[in-house]
């Protein structure tokens, strides 16, 4: 299994016409899988948040992700995760939440992810709702 216990998060990554992915939240060995969106849910592979500018990613209990550009720093989406345990100069400290630009995990893969900051899921709604009521 690419899931180890407990899974604490699932979260939608939107692209047209189906395509995107399931993020999936692996608490026990600290990972994220991902399936593609669309067929039988391919499995695509695993990601961890490894120590950078802060510390790393580990016993995260929920995650967000989204293709839509923010601002100046998360320009290709953002994933973001709540992070449980947390080291500040060698100490214990209290959980946060850590940000990570949506294009830095789709580049590490063989064949990237798609990055579509174009795509907005809510525009597709409003759509199939105007055509359903049109067709009545």
């Amino acid at each position: 299994s690419h899931i180890k216990k407990n899974l604490q998060g699932i979260s939608i990554y939107y692209a047209p016409e189906g395509a995107g992915y399931l993020i999936v939240s692996s608490q026990g060995n600290d990972s994220y899988a991902v399936y593609r969106r669309q067929g039988r849910n391919t499995f695509l592979g695993s990601f961890k948040i490894g120590d950078g500018e802060v510390d790393g990613v580990s016993e995260s209990s929920g995650i967000a992700v989204t293709n839509l550009p923010l601002n100046s720093k998360f320009q290709k989406g953002l994933f973001i995760v709540q992070d449980a345990e947390n080291q500040t100069d060698g100490l214990m400290d209290a959980q946060n939440f850590k940000m990570v630009d949506w294009e830095a995990i789709a580049q590490q893969y063989h064949a990237p992810l798609i990055v579509d900051t174009t795509y907005q899921k809510a525009q597709e709604e409003e759509t199939e709702i105007l055509e359903m009521s049109q067709t009545r």
